[in-house]
């Protein structure tokens, strides 16, 4: 199989959304995922999920 893949993502590595307005990263919740926009917990910006900046990030804490 050809193509150019990227690196594994390691186990603690979860996929947030940051907000374009205020720039709070939040984890998507598993009903958002269904639905084409989710708003920001912080700021309350509605954000199309199509064109969200989605980021892989650690969950440990530092």
């Amino acid at each position: 199989m050809k193509g150019i893949f990227g690196p594994a993502l390691p186990d603690n590595a979860e996929e947030e959304i940051k907000c374009p307005r205020c720039g709070f990263m939040f984890e998507l919740a598993s009903t958002s995922s269904a639905h084409a926009s989710t708003s920001c917990p912080q700021c309350g910006e509605n954000i199309d999920l199509n064109h969200a900046l989605v980021i892989d990030a650690s969950n440990e804490d530092y």
